[in-house]
Order: structure tokens, then C-alpha cells, then sequence
């Protein structure tokens, strides 16, 4: 147990979570081979962005609008209290 715990300390739930989903069958990794599996997950934040979807999500301007009044007033008021 304690090479195991040692193998895994760092890794994060998503790399776990992909190792157990990809475990090969018909044998048991050893720890530093379930470690490796864990790894070759891409976290988010390293995969390639996909441009071609980057114009769907358009801004609702009237509520971009509405909340920048909100964070404007609520600046206000802060620098009012000082």
C-alpha cells in the first residue's frame, strides 16, 4: 500500500479517474504503470483550443451591459465607505 500511495501522491482526481477508466484487461498495472496511464490524461487546460467553436458562444450584451453597471456600483459604493 505504501508504494502505491507513494506513486499516486500528486496526481490530481481527473488523472485517476482516466487510469481507471483505461485499465487494460486481463492484468493488473504495477504503480508505476498505473501512474503513467493516470498521466496520459490532457488536463483542459493543455488541450488545443478549439478555434472553429470560438464564434458560437456570442455575448448577450444587454446582460454584459446590466452586470457592468452592477460591479460599477458596487465600486462606487466601496470607494464611498473609505
Amino acid at each position: 500500500m505504501q508504494e502505491w500511495r507513494e506513486r499516486l501522491n500528486g496526481l490530481s482526481g481527473e488523472e485517476i479517474a482516466h487510469g481507471l477508466k483505461n485499465l487494460p484487461a486481463g492484468w493488473p498495472p504495477t504503480p508505476m504503470e498505473f501512474r503513467e496511464l493516470c498521466q496520459s490524461v490532457t488536463a483542459a487546460c493543455h488541450r488545443p483550443f478549439d478555434k472553429s467553436r470560438a464564434l458560437e458562444l456570442k455575448a448577450d450584451k444587454e446582460l454584459a451591459k446590466a452586470e457592468k453597471e452592477k460591479i460599477l456600483s458596487i465600486l462606487k459604493k466601496g470607494t464611498q465607505d473609505e
